[in-house]
């Protein structure tokens, strides 16, 4: 089964100046739902970011560097969806298995712990 791990960062600010901390951590728990439902294979990382009305997506046993991007003003209402197009699309970008755990002796990394090619979406 997958593992999510998250964070909530920044104040809210700007044109996302409506969301708090508690329908931050509602928007983190739909996406790990989600997350886990349609892709039980690999370990996921989420941030929502206050500041920036984001929510990113990265693989940690492949980078923490490179991920996808939910933009929340235009996803609150259909986050299943976006986080279902997110994740699928990190993983045909490192062409990992959306029900197995990624196999990390394969993966050569640099000094940061980041896949390399990863930049280029290759693995």
């Amino acid at each position: 089964m997958a593992r999510v791990t998250g964070s909530i960062d920044g104040d809210a600010g700007g044109e996302f100046d409506q969301m708090t901390r508690s329908e931050a951590r509602r928007v983190y728990t739909e996406i790990k739902t989600n997350l886990t439902q349609q892709y039980p294979g690999p370990d996921w990382h989420v941030n929502v970011n206050l500041a920036s009305g984001l929510a990113m997506l990265t693989i940690p046993d492949v980078t923490t560097a490179f991920g996808m991007e939910i933009k929340l003003d235009k996803a609150l209402f259909n986050l299943g969806d976006a986080a279902k197009y997110a994740g699928g699309e990190l993983l045909e970008r490192f062409r990992l298995s959306p029900t197995r755990a990624v196999d990390t002796d394969g993966i050569l990394k640099d000094a940061k712990g980041n896949a390399i090619k990863a930049k280029a979406g290759e693995l």
